[in-house]
């Protein structure tokens, strides 16, 4: 054999037009059915008047004076800092942090989160109203040695640290918002039979006086099949049937959790069934939470991810292409209640402006009216290629080193790629990579991706195919690049 030579293969960019199938039985749609079908529900929902009531929503930002071997990747003063100043400049009503503030209950820790608190918000008298969910990390005493379900502790440390209740219920511009809190760290009893008492109280109470408006109800860990990673094996509560009991008899409620630090980019963080349940996000680090049935962290189609960490984080690895990094995201929301309407604004703090489009709720909704449902799995658009799209395949030895810049459809975001290289002419992958795109950071510019496929095989020539994929399973054509084998 001679040796092998470096070989390069660019790609002028070819496209087709591009159809999908629905998931469910019976037919078909195209994107541009779906685009309608979307297009035609929110309109339908666009808010009247001047907003009501205006909320920022945030969660999980870890806040530890003393982080130790974190330092190198801890960011979450700079993050909460940033969403108070820009839920101030905007002059919200209420500020709803759904838990995790805080990432122990060490007096240090409580400390920095009123030092900042103080610094952007120095004349108390003026602060929005608050309510604030216990976490399982408001939970966490933090000290070696030390039980961290000292129950007692962590409720003394909370309410005469944040000044709130372990559990509320405030009537703020008209609108309830309920609160309940975690009860210990890591345990089944994560809600208390007392907490489910109280949330069930106040849900009937609220719903009594809501007179056509929407109900806000805030718990830390979510309810099992509901958004993202709740469903399978996850984070949600082991109390979910019973919350799930309750609130399913208010369709006007809107449920929102945290915990999960899961991306708010996915459009699996809003869902709609018997009551509207919405995912936080996270103001310090995002992980993903999805796994297959052999318990992967995997993307929608259930395929495991190469570019997610494996120490137990689950954190996708940073881009040096785009400077996405998973372990500095600082997102939260912006809730409006309208006469008509509630809309909710995914904010990305580093860049000060909204992403992915803005969910619209109904103010006093039936079921009937819910669009964030199952069904978007079948209708909501798939990734498709564009002009403007730059892609490189390079054959180094028996490595194929691929290149691409993102350039897809508005309204499709991709939630990741399976990128493989067969023998030309055959289907079966010499060597395939599945990676998470930037869409959890919300940078707001086309991606960029480069990754190595080690091939098994030589051939005279290879193809390579890089496939995207929505939030929902459901794949746009590829792209195909043909790529010279090595002379022989």
């Amino acid at each position: 054999m001679k040796p092998i030579k470096k070989i390069f293969a660019i790609i002028a960019a070819a496209f087709l037009a591009m159809s999908f199938t629905a998931c469910g039985e019976g037919g078909s749609a195209s994107s541009a059915d779906a685009d309608s079908l979307e297009t035609s529900s929110t309109e339908e929902l666009q808010p009247q008047g001047e907003a009501l009531m205006t909320a920022g929503v945030v969660s999980d930002t870890q806040l530890e004076a003393d982080v130790g071997p974190l330092a190198s990747n801890y960011n979450a003063p700079a993050q909460f800092k940033r969403a108070l100043e820009y839920y101030k400049a905007i002059d919200v009503d209420v500020l709803f942090f759904l838990g995790d503030i805080v990432n122990n209950a060490q007096q240090s820790s409580y400390d920095l989160y009123n030092s900042i608190m103080d610094e952007v918000f120095p004349d108390k008298s003026a602060r929005p109203e608050i309510l604030f969910n216990v976490g399982n990390h408001e939970r966490f005493v933090g000290v070696s040695g030390k039980p961290n379900n000292d129950k007692e502790f962590t409720d003394k440390q909370f309410t005469e640290n944040t000044g709130e209740e372990l559990r509320a219920h405030k009537k703020i511009k008209g609108y309830s918002f309920i609160t309940i809190d975690t009860n210990v760290y890591d345990s089944n009893d994560c809600i208390t039979r007392g907490s489910l008492n109280y949330l069930e109280k106040e849900a009937a109470s609220a719903a009594e006086e809501a007179d056509g408006k929407p109900i806000f109800v805030g718990i830390h860990p979510p309810v099992a099949g509901t958004t993202y990673g709740s469903f399978g094996n996850s984070d949600a509560t082991a109390q979910s049937s019973q919350i799930d009991g309750i609130l399913r008899r208010y369709p006007n409620v809107i449920l929102f959790t945290a915990h999960c630090h899961y991306p708010l980019a996915d459009e699996r963080s809003i869902y709609q069934k018997e009551y509207t349940a919405v995912n936080t996000g996270s103001c310090s680090y995002c992980c993903l939470g999805a796994k297959n049935e052999e318990g992967k962290i995997a993307n929608s189609a259930g395929i495991k991810f190469d570019n997610v960490m494996s120490d137990g984080s689950y954190r996708p690895y940073p881009n040096e292409l785009t400077g996405a990094n998973s372990h500095d995201q600082g997102q939260g929301l912006v809730v409006k209640a309208y006469e008509n309407a509630v809309t909710i604004d995914r904010i990305n703090f580093n860049t000060g402006k909204a992403f992915g489009g803005q969910w619209i709720v109904p103010a006093a909704p039936t079921t009937d009216d819910f669009i964030y449902t199952d069904k978007r799995g079948e209708t909501d658009p798939v990734p498709e290629w564009k002009e403007g799209h730059e892609a490189e395949a390079v054959l180094d030895g028996l490595q194929i080193k691929i290149s691409w810049k993102e350039a897809m459809t508005e309204g499709a975001p991709v939630e990741s790629y399976v990128v493989s290289a067969v023998k030309f002419g055959t289907d079966i992958p010499l060597a395939q990579k599945c990676i998470v795109s930037d869409y959890y950071a919300a940078l707001g510019e086309p991606g960029r991706y480069a990754l190595k496929l080690s091939l098994t095989e030589v051939a005279s020539k290879y193809q390579v195919k890089i496939q995207p994929y929505n939030c929902f399973g459901r794949s746009g054509e590829p792209l195909y690049i043909d790529v010279a084998g090595p002379r022989i």
